[in-house]
């Protein structure tokens, strides 16, 4: 009895780890319903850049995106 007790509580960590795991590998994001998510952009394929003195990325452009995400779930 107590070795399936074991192996239930292992197989929970092992499930919980893995899921952890999985959400830090491909990026979910949780965003509280108190919360506000800025997305941001990294790079452009087409080469396009941030002009010089503007902070907000309003054109698609990499940087701050302007456009705001609800609470939710994300990836």
């Amino acid at each position: 009895m107590e070795l399936l007790i074991g192996l239930a509580v292992a197989l929970g960590v092992l499930l919980l780890l893995f899921f952890a795991g999985w959400s830090v590998i491909f990026g979910m994001v949780i965003i509280g319903e108190n919360e506000v998510g800025v997305g941001t952009k990294r790079f452009d394929v087409t080469g396009k850049k941030l002009p010089p003195g503007k902070q907000i990325a309003l054109d698609n452009e990499p940087g701050f995106q302007a456009d705001t995400l609800a609470p939710g779930l994300y990836f």
